[in-house]
């Protein structure tokens, strides 16, 4: 069950960077696995994550219409969390649910604002970093060193 493909309520202006935007799809995802709990336990918990990313924070096509590096960045951790804390709401539910991630193969979106030079070996690691967010966050794969967590710092995501 893909849980959200793309949207927030109306009561939600500023979208996925609405502070109430993590707890809010939680306690959806929470309250849909819960339902559905013995038909469905397969779940995606953001369907491309990285376009939301794109979309919202960077071209500025959905809401909050944005369009900057910066923009990328925070979106990208506020559905990092939300995705976090979905997967605890879906668990507590369903115990044994399946994660399921989507997200397409997006190289090149945040290239540009690269400093390290393509000729060093750390810039492909972080392009492909850059390429797997917001959902390799999610997931756990982003140390306080990871050359992603140097950029993501840089573009004013603080570390935590």
């Amino acid at each position: 069950m893909d849980l959200i493909h793309y949207g927030t309520p109306v009561w939600m202006p500023d979208g996925v960077i609405d502070k109430r935007f993590p707890e809010a799809i939680a306690k959806y995802a929470g309250a849909m696995a819960f339902h559905f709990k013995g038909l469905v336990n397969h779940y995606s918990p953001h369907n491309e994550p990285q376009l939301t990313c794109m979309f919202c924070g960077l071209n500025g096509r959905w809401p909050p219409y944005q369009k900057s590096v910066e923009s990328w960045a925070k979106i990208g951790v506020a559905l990092a969390k939300g995705m976090v804390l979905e997967m605890d709401a879906i668990r507590a539910a369903v115990p044994d649910a399946v994660i399921v991630s989507v997200d397409p193969w997006m190289m090149g979106v945040v290239d540009q604002f690269i400093s390290v030079p393509k000729d060093n070996p750390s810039w492909h690691e972080l392009s492909f970093s850059t390429a797997c967010y917001p959902a390799s966050l999610a997931y756990g794969k982003i140390s306080p060193q990871h050359p992603l967590a140097v950029f993501l710092e840089k573009w004013g995501v603080k570390s935590q």
